[in-house]
């Protein structure tokens, strides 16, 4: 039941038990006298009971307004904390996407570095199987320019002279020009070859090397006057330039 409701029904009780107290019975004051104390007590029950609803109904709004100032504070806590969580994990994944970047670079950096040495090491492999034989080579030009020597101190003209005199003078030269030849065929086989100069060329530092001057009218200054020693190269290398006297300015 209601609190109005219950208002109403003693209300109407009283009004009821008054007025036929009033009229029924004849000592209406000490009736009323007796009723108003009730009454009095009747009201402030009533009085009491708003007051302590109202005390209730504050504590529970109070109540309410806690749990949802609460809610609110835990939502909006969990909803920074969600923030939060969100921007560390943009900032890790960022870190580890230039970290994918790093490695990865460093990787297609190191796979070129192992292409490039593989490279560089069959270059020089190759080198060292072209140019394995330079040393020896060297050693034997000694034999080559002693043949040349002996070839150009006689001439034609002096070899057949000779040989109408003494034939075995012709069966040794001819023994030494085909020694000369065979081992030209020899240093061709290798990829070693003479390197080709003749008096008046123009001297070039890369090829030749000047060990005196000479003097020639006939021959322009800075030109080759004099052939010492050949020289050679083994494929494009110059591995022993040719020894020759340059004309002076």
């Amino acid at each position: 039941m209601s609190l109005i409701s219950l208002i109403n029904k003693q209300s109407f009780s009283l009004s009821k038990s008054f007025n036929s107290s009033l009229f029924q019975n004849k000592n209406t004051f000490n009736f009323i006298f007796k009723k108003i104390p009730k009454f009095r007590l009747f009201s402030q029950n009533i009085t009491n009971n708003l007051k302590e609803n109202e005390s209730n109904d504050s504590k529970e709004k109070e109540s309410n307004n806690s749990k949802e100032n609460e809610s609110n504070d835990s939502k909006e806590k969990e909803s920074n904390d969600l923030k939060e969580n969100i921007e560390k994990l943009k900032e890790e994944k960022e870190k580890l996407s230039k970290e994918l970047k790093e490695t990865k670079n460093n990787y297609l950096r190191s796979i070129a570095d192992m292409d490039n040495f593989r490279k560089q090491t069959e270059n020089q492999i190759n080198l060292i199987k072209q140019y394995s034989i330079q040393n020896f080579a060297i050693k034997i030009f000694e034999v080559a320019d002693n043949l040349d020597r002996t070839l150009e101190n006689f001439p034609e003209e002096k070899v057949k002279e000779i040989s109408e005199k003494t034939q075995e003078f012709k069966v040794l030269f001819d023994g030494v020009e085909m020694t000369r030849k065979e081992l030209t065929k020899v240093f061709e086989k290798f990829n070693i070859f003479k390197i080709p100069t003749k008096k008046g060329d123009l001297f070039d530092p890369i090829i030749h090397n000047a060990v005196f001057q000479v003097s020639d009218d006939n021959l322009q200054p800075g030109t080759i006057g004099i052939i010492i020693k050949s020289g050679y190269k083994l494929r494009e290398r110059v591995i022993r330039a040719t020894d020759v006297g340059v004309v002076k300015k």
